[in-house]
C-alpha cells in the first residue's frame, strides 16, 4: 500500500454526454473504485467517491471537471459500504444508499461489526485496509436510505425506490449480496446510463496502475465476491433490466463500457 500511495498519478478523467444531454465525468484513481460526477440543475451528483487517501486526487479532478465544485451542493449515490467506494462519503451533502447498506454504517459508528466483518477473512482484510487508507465512518447525519429490500425475495436484483435531483431521477435496484450486502445498481432511463458498481465492472479498460491494484485484492481474498454465483446472476439480471437501444455503464472499476441492448 505505502508503494502504490508513493508512486500514483493524477486521477484519469473522461467526459461524456448521456442521450439526454447530461455530462458524465469518469474519475478514475490509480487506486480505490472510479466515481461518477454529474450536475443535476444546481446540484452536483456524485456515485461512489473512493479511499480516503485518494482525496486530494479526487478533489483536484472533480473540481477541474467543475470549477465551482466546492461551492455546489453535493449528493452522492454509493453503490456498496466496501472501503474503496465509501472513503469519501463526507464529500457530499447527502449520502444515499441501500438500507442494508445504512444499518452497516449505523453498526459501525457504534463499535460494532459493519457488514464485510460478518466474514472473518474479509472483516480482517477491511481492517488493514481501513487503517491504511485513513477511512473514517461516513458522518451519520448525512446519510439516506432510497429503500430496502423485502425479506423474501429472491430476484438477483430488487427495485427498492427513487433518487431524483434536478432533472435526473434514478432507480435503485439492490442485489442479494453476490459481491457484497447492500449493493445497488442505479438506472437512470431517460438518460440511458447507468451505474453498477462491482456488480459489473469494464476491467478491459483500466489503466496498468489499476489493474496492478486491483489484481491484490483476490490474492488476499481468494475471490472479491461473497458468492461468485450470485455475483453472476445479479451481472446477468443487471443488463436484462435495460430497455432496448445503446446504454452508457461504468462500473465500480474500469472505464466506460457501451451496450446495446436488444
Amino acid at each position: 500500500m505505502a508503494a502504490f500511495r508513493a508512486k500514483r498519478g493524477p486521477a484519469r478523467v473522461t467526459r461524456h454526454e448521456a442521450a439526454g444531454g447530461a455530462a458524465v465525468w469518469l474519475v478514475e484513481p490509480d487506486m480505490g473504485c472510479s466515481a461518477c460526477l454529474m450536475e443535476a440543475g444546481e446540484t452536483l451528483v456524485l456515485v461512489d467517491g473512493g479511499f480516503a487517501c485518494c482525496r486530494e486526487e479526487m478533489l483536484s479532478a472533480m473540481r477541474g471537471a467543475v470549477p465551482d465544485f466546492d461551492a455546489r451542493r453535493r449528493l452522492m449515490l454509493l453503490t456498496h459500504a466496501d472501503v474503496d467506494h465509501s472513503g469519501l462519503c463526507a464529500l457530499a451533502d447527502e449520502v444515499w444508499m441501500s438500507g442494508t447498506c445504512l444499518s452497516g454504517f449505523v453498526s459501525e459508528a457504534a463499535g460494532g461489526p459493519n457488514l464485510r466483518d460478518r466474514d472473518a477473512v474479509q472483516g480482517a482484510y477491511e481492517r488493514v485496509i481501513r487503517h491504511l487508507t485513513g477511512y473514517a465512518t461516513p458522518p451519520l447525519d448525512r446519510l439516506r436510505a432510497v429503500g430496502r429490500r423485502s425479506e423474501g425475495r429472491d430476484a438477483p436484483l430488487a427495485f427498492i425506490g427513487e433518487m431524483t435531483a434536478g432533472g435526473l431521477r434514478f432507480e435503485a435496484w439492490e442485489g442479494l449480496g453476490g459481491h457484497a450486502a447492500g449493493e445497488c445498481v442505479y438506472i437512470e432511463r431517460r438518460q440511458r446510463i447507468a451505474f453498477t458498481g462491482d456488480v459489473f465492472c469494464n476491467l478491459k479498460a483500466q489503466t496498468p496502475a489499476q489493474a496492478a491494484f486491483n489484481a491484490l485484492s483476490p490474492i488476499l481474498l481468494g475471490s472479491v465476491d461473497d458468492n461468485k454465483a450470485l455475483a453472476a446472476m445479479e451481472r446477468r439480471a443487471f443488463f436484462d433490466l435495460l430497455d432496448e437501444g445503446e446504454w452508457q455503464v461504468f462500473g465500480g472499476h474500469g472505464g466506460r463500457y457501451v451496450f446495446t441492448a436488444t
